[in-house]
């Protein structure tokens, strides 16, 4: 599971990280692989990472779950970035945390929250959306409440 804060936060921000190659978005940035987390090259070392500004109305929310404070490291965690025409949903960039190998954009869940208020009924359907995006070890199941949770705070999160 890739337990990093960051990463989720860059793939929802639209982020890019540049090399002293290529510029890479952070999306397709990290990978699954037996050694590495990441598409870097052996001579390759990351100079910049570019958040590009937010659209006007967009709401950025992360939300993380750990059991001690003292260990900063997520068991689950969410990030969104979310963009408001009035009330409803614009856009919506949803990636979840330390629940794959890689952090998981979820673009079904954002898919379904165009065009809805980010309100307790659009969180409950969301959740429900998320549950199934997600396949936790036999261990780990009890990571999908948590993640429904996160993904509830994250929406409404963005409300005033």
């Amino acid at each position: 599971m890739n337990a990093s804060d960051v990463a989720p936060a860059l793939v929802a921000l639209g982020a890019s990280i540049k090399t002293t190659k290529r510029t890479i978005a952070a999306e397709d940035f990290f990978t699954v692989g037996i050694m590495t987390t990441t598409v870097l090259e052996v001579d390759e070392l990351v100079t910049e990472i570019f958040v590009p500004a937010p659209k006007s109305g967009t709401r950025f929310s992360f939300q993380k779950f750990r059991i001690r404070n003292s260990i900063d490291f997520p068991i689950v965690s969410v990030a969104s970035a979310l963009t408001f025409d009035g009330a409803k949903i614009k856009d919506a960039r949803i990636v979840f945390g330390a629940v794959a190998p890689i952090p998981l954009r979820a673009v079904n869940v954002e898919e379904i929250l165009i065009g809805k208020t980010a309100n307790e009924e659009t969180a409950e359907i969301a959740g429900a959306v998320a549950a199934k995006q997600v396949f936790p070890l036999e261990r780990n199941r009890y990571k999908v409440q948590i993640l429904r949770g996160l993904l509830r705070k994250a929406l409404l999160a963005g409300t005033y």
